[in-house]
């Protein structure tokens, strides 16, 4: 999975437009279509501010806020690196199948 795609489905569970998610995270609308459409990936600062906006607005929140920021900061990290399959709902490593198998 993509961050791309991580993406949309946030939005979906949240229920909101791309317009609605940048007005909360106060950035321009084209960004979030940028990431959406997978053109982009947000750097450093911008993944910081959606990290905080997905852990005060968590539907059903695991943990206290400073610890689901930390956590949605990592997802998104490893979701944008390419380096690591991530399931966007736990966390945790998906293991992959190779062409080998």
């Amino acid at each position: 999975m993509n961050f791309s795609t991580w993406l949309v489905m946030q939005l979906h569970r949240h229920n909101l437009t791309q317009t609605d998610f940048a007005t909360q995270l106060d950035i321009h609308r084209q960004t979030v279509v940028k990431w959406v459409t997978n053109q982009t990936v947000p750097g450093t600062g911008s993944n910081s501010r959606l990290a905080e906006w997905l852990a005060t607005h968590e539907i059903r929140p695991w943990a206290d806020v400073p610890t689901m920021k930390v956590q949605f900061n990592q997802m998104m990290m490893n979701l944008v690196s390419g380096d690591h399959h991530v399931c966007p709902l736990c966390g945790e490593v998906v293991a992959t199948p190779t062409l080998d198998e």
